[in-house]
């Protein structure tokens, strides 16, 4: 079973297509990694599968049903989004807007507070716990919203589930760059599948299962992390000359470059 298949996507919901062509599927505890230049497609791309807006063409199906099937506190019992800038303004403590992400489910405040104690472990958030949400720092801010989208989609192993994930690392410091990566991979291990949207190479590269390059509103390439993340790619779609090293112990794509000369 595919926890998202995307078949012959077209979203114009401006007037002009954002997205065309799209066909994409994502496994149970598969990570996939989207690429691509600004205006490409990404941040829309993650936006249509979360129902933000209605598509023109094509389908989107979650666990082998229409995302149209679902009603909204369906669809937020199984599926989790974090966006590039998360608006909140209220004062609530971090303790507070990472239990947001319980509100879909009823599963109790034992649970939920059980919930809470490890997704904060996961992202370091549990100094955090009593302070106000506004007074953080913005690398602060990013993992308690990384916290809250755990807890929605945090379940027991085998459960499908899907996190959407748009530009996760932005305003960490490497530490916590480290840290969110092992969570994610842990996260992926319990069945959940995510696609991840991100300008840190190295962080798709280290992370993926699969990549795909957006360019104009359509996928370029999509494959293995060492098929897309290539020389001859990067100039494709980003009109940029790379010099490309090798992990030395994974092996991958690392240490993206430009060339200068």
């Amino acid at each position: 079973m595919n926890v998202l298949a995307i078949n012959q996507l077209l979203a114009a919901p401006w007037g002009w297509p954002l997205l065309e062509d799209i066909n994409l599927q994502l496994g149970q505890g598969e990570i996939v990694g989207i690429i691509g230049p600004n205006g490409a497609g990404k941040s829309s791309l993650l936006a249509a599968i979360s129902g933000e807006f209605n598509i023109a063409q094509g389908e989107i199906n979650l666990f082998d049903r229409a995302l149209t099937g679902w009603c909204n506190t369906e669809r937020a019992q199984i599926m989790a989004m974090l966006p590039q800038r998360s608006q909140l303004n209220f004062p609530y403590t971090v303790a507070e807007v990472i239990l947001l992400g319980r509100i879909p489910h009823n599963t109790g405040v034992k649970q939920d507070q059980k919930i809470l104690l490890e997704v904060m472990a996961a992202t370091d958030t549990f100094d955090l716990c009593d302070r106000i949400y506004l007074q953080l720092s913005g690398g602060e801010k990013q993992r308690v919203q990384l916290a809250r989208v755990f807890a929605q989609v945090w379940a027991t192993a085998g459960q499908p589930r899907l996190l959407l994930l748009d530009e996760p690392s932005s305003a960490l410091d490497l530490a916590h760059q480290q840290l969110i990566l092992r969570s994610l991979r842990a996260l992926a291990q319990t069945g959940c599948s995510i696609l991840l949207v991100s300008h840190d190479f190295n962080l798709i590269s280290a992370l993926s299962d699969r990549v795909c390059a957006l360019a104009k509103g359509k996928i370029h390439s999509s494959g293995r992390p060492h098929q897309v993340m290539t020389k001859e790619v990067f100039k494709a779609v980003f009109n940029v000359d790379v010099a490309i090293g090798t992990h030395p112990i994974s092996g991958r794509p690392q240490g993206f470059s430009l060339c200068c000369d």
